[in-house]
């Protein structure tokens, strides 16, 4: 699908700030049933076509370059137009910042070694004592320490050609998720988004995202049980089961399963972003 010039419509140019916008029409009509909503798909699709076919305007000489589109839906589902601003800022031309916090997140842990007993109603070996931590009755209540876990803020201007509502919408559509492949050098399950920002002004565009990062693990021992691979983001969760020590009702771990978060399944950064 293609976009064409406006017919009867001429750009608008402001001479002093060197600034034009012009008008485009959608040549084609839009498929019956298009991915989404017509206009994310039409901003989406306008997105692509300028970004091939009208990164630049010449304005007396001087070359002026895209800045960002609007897309107007006339009618919907049938006639949509765009007006495409142009400035002297070259709003292609992308740098970003990485600024990692590697300060650590809390978890709440449940069982652990125990180092220690106390009292005469103690059982004599230290292999005896119940591991949980903070039973009382059937819950076990456990404890929140901090944990490896970092922060990671990248602060990308002109993550595209331009910021526009679809690109913000597909984005926050990714707030919570897990990465599904290696991404900003992590590794899949590994990476989590947090907080995206979007900013726009007449000198550039730029955008912020916060990532929540949890490393992958293997091989790792806990209540004496192996774990032989835990993802980044997927919880462990220990199984609980009534025991009995010395004639005192207990609680013993059985075993631990890991569990990805219904609604949270992994997805594709790179492919939305496009970089990282």
């Amino acid at each position: 699908m293609e976009f064409e010039r406006a017919a009867g419509s001429d750009a608008t140019i402001d001479r002093e700030s060197k600034k034009v916008r012009v008008p485009f029409v959608l040549r084609d009509r839009p498929p019956v049933s298009p991915t989404g909503d017509y206009f994310d798909y039409v901003a989406q699709l306008a997105e692509e076509w300028c970004a091939q076919n009208a990164r630049t305007y010449v304005l007396n000489g001087t070359m002026l370059y895209l800045n960002s589109i609007q897309v107007m839906e006339v009618h919907y589902g049938m006639k949509y137009e765009i007006g495409v601003d142009y400035g002297p800022q070259d709003k292609q031309s992308g740098s970003y910042q990485i600024t990692y916090d590697g300060s650590g997140g809390m978890t709440n842990v449940t069982t652990g070694t125990v180092i220690g007993k106390f009292g005469d109603d103690a059982p004599a070996d230290l292999d005896d004592v119940p591991n949980t931590i903070g039973v009382q009755g059937d819950d076990v209540r456990g404890v929140d320490i901090p944990t490896q876990a970092g922060k990671m803020t990248v602060n990308y201007r002109h993550p595209k050609a331009f910021l526009n509502r679809a690109y913000a919408d597909k984005v926050m559509e990714l707030i919570g998720f897990v990465n599904n492949a290696t991404f900003l050098g992590f590794a899949a399950g590994e990476v989590r988004l947090r907080d995206p920002v979007f900013t726009e002004s007449d000198a550039e565009a730029s955008a912020g995202y916060v990532f929540e990062i949890s490393k992958n693990r293997s091989n790792f021992t806990v209540a004496g049980i192996t774990i032989t691979e835990k993802k980044g983001w997927d919880v462990l969760d220990p199984i609980y089961a009534d025991d009995d020590k010395d004639g005192k009702p207990v609680k013993k771990v059985l075993y631990f399963k890991t569990v990805r978060p219904a609604g949270r399944e992994w997805k594709d950064f790179s492919g939305t972003f496009g970089w990282g």
